[in-house]
């Protein structure tokens, strides 16, 4: 899709992923072994990705009830 600029969008279905063993933990991506990393356009530098903040739908939970009351 092309947005007008240098800017695109690309749409489609992953339909298959491979990684190295070294990245698992029981046979499940790990990403404390995985290190990912960002980029960001907006400041022109790479984030590191790390720490869990916590797990699914259980952050939320605090936020909808404060919004609740």
């Amino acid at each position: 899709m092309d947005l007008g600029g240098s800017n695109y969008i690309f749409i489609g279905e992953i339909f298959n992923a491979y990684a190295d063993e070294i990245c698992l933990t029981n046979s499940k991506p790990d990403m404390q072994k995985i290190k990912p990393i960002a980029y960001s356009t907006i400041d022109m530098k790479c984030w590191t990705i790390g720490k869990t903040l916590a797990k699914a739908y259980k952050i939320g939970k605090k936020y909808r009830k404060k919004l609740e009351q």
